[in-house]
């Protein structure tokens, strides 16, 4: 920026980021009057609820996006208006890089704002126990941020750190961490695997946003002994960090060699660390370190994940969407093909999981609720979604009838079809077994009378 290296972040502080937007000024005066998160649950946006105190409170002078629901200017809650959010758990917060000091990094800022979106699924099986979050990174300031690359620092400590291992698998944008042995001294028997993939990347110039392909990302490791400094110790100088960011060594950016840890080695130059496959032994990881088996002995463990270079223009934006995935096998290894398994199946129904969630029923028009009570027709989001076993509609029906309801798959396909009478106009649940469904995305649609709406979700075992 500017011919200058500057950086934004930290490992285990001092912090770098501060709570709150950039000020026209741009200069924030007080962060600590915006330390808040924002969170809302998908039952608070339904329009038949009166609006509580996050609704009401939902910040949009801080840039938090709503859903215009009753035609009237602005956000106006009381009479339909809802916030927009994802998943059923939204977490919602901004941040800022010039709120204070870099004493971390020990560079000038870079003057971005972050939107940050957090959120979660209450679903069964290996989705409930995922977690996904949106960052998106605003140029500020007047200069464009050139050869940007955005990373996570995670220090992963799987149960007891001491038994660790890392890998990555480029083909799915996964960073991941399992036990190297049966047993993990904090989990027992059996370890899980736990990882952070990347599952979109996209740039906003002009009003005009344009989706980027993660390739892989890159990932790097910290592979520390207990003073956790050193070549292979935790990044501390912002050269170090931007090595780091770059898939380079921090000494004085070597390449990463896929042999031994990276450096010592002289195998071919990766970007992506132990990227071999550890359950079939194939490949460099900490299980064959050598191509002749060799393990690596019990050290507590780092990974970073990074996207770039990027180019960012003032006013422009980046976004990243990322999934943190907790998966539990039959034995440490399994944990890992689960793991993966599980990504994969993210990838292929990342376009729902990710989409806004839109409050069910009809708009009001007129910027006025009813004054007598009334059964419009509206169907609500499917629930729980993602969905394994079975999926529950909750619906309102303006008459009574037969309704029509019909599942297709991707290609457009039918894949369910039933009808249901509704005795009398009003809510009613609709249980739909979808046991039978291959893991993938769907389209439900609710037919009654001249009425038609559908929605769609997603199965995954």
């Amino acid at each position: 920026m500017d011919g200058e290296l500057r950086v934004a972040g930290s490992t285990y502080g001092p912090w770098e980021f501060w709570p709150g937007p950039i000020p026209e000024s741009g200069l924030p005066n007080d962060c600590l009057a915006y330390d808040r998160l924002y969170t809302v649950y998908e039952r608070d946006i339904h329009p038949d609820i009166t609006p509580g105190a996050v609704v009401r409170e939902w910040p949009v002078e801080l840039g938090a996006p709503f859903w215009e629901i009753d035609d009237i200017p602005g956000y106006t809650p009381l009479t339909g208006d809802r916030p927009r959010m994802r998943g059923h758990q939204y977490i919602w917060w901004v941040d800022n890089d010039l709120g204070n000091l870099h004493d971390h990094s020990d560079s000038n800022p870079l003057g971005v704002e972050v939107i940050n979106e957090a959120f979660a699924f209450d679903a069964i099986g290996d989705v409930g126990n995922m977690t996904f979050y949106r960052h998106t990174i605003i140029n500020k300031s007047d200069s464009p941020i050139e050869e940007m690359y955005v990373g996570r620092f995670a220090d992963v400590d799987l149960g007891d750190p001491w038994d660790d291992a890392i890998g990555s698998d480029s083909t799915l944008s996964l960073a991941y961490v399992y036990t190297l042995y049966e047993s993990d001294g904090e989990y027992g028997t059996p370890p899980p695997a736990f990882g952070f993939a990347m599952l979109e990347v996209a740039i906003s110039s002009d009003g005009v946003r344009r989706s980027l392909v993660p390739d892989g990302g890159q990932f790097f490791s910290s592979v520390t002994g207990p003073r956790k400094s050193g070549l292979h110790g935790d990044p501390r100088s912002r050269e170090e960090k931007y090595n780091f960011l770059r898939g380079l060594w921090s000494d004085d950016g070597s390449p990463m060699r896929a042999s031994g840890r990276g450096y010592e080695g002289v195998g071919p130059r990766t970007k992506f660390i132990f990227h071999g496959d550890p359950v079939s032994g194939v490949g460099w990881s900490e299980l064959n370190l050598d191509g002749n088996g060799t393990r690596e002995g019990g050290y507590d463990k780092r990974v970073m994940g990074s996207y770039g270079p990027v180019l960012l223009n003032p006013g422009d934006s980046l976004s990243i969407a990322m999934a943190y995935i907790w998966v539990r096998g039959s034995n440490h290894l399994d944990s890992v093909t689960r793991l993966k398994a599980a990504t994969r199946q993210l990838h292929e129904v990342k376009g729902a999981l990710l989409a806004e969630r839109r409050p069910p029923g009809p708009e009001f028009i007129d910027g006025n609720p009813p004054e007598t009570p009334r059964h419009p027709f509206w169907v609500d989001e499917p629930y729980p979604n993602p969905a394994s076993d079975r999926l529950t509609l909750r619906a309102s029906f303006d008459k009574s009838g037969p309704v029509h309801i019909r599942v297709v798959d991707a290609l457009g396909r039918t894949r369910l079809s039933r009808t249901v009478v509704a005795a009398e106009a009003g809510q009613r649940d609709i249980p739909i077994e979808v046991s039978s469904l291959a893991p993938g995305t769907y389209s439900v649609s609710v037919e009654s009378w001249s009425h038609r709406t559908a929605h769609t979700f997603v199965v995954l075992r």
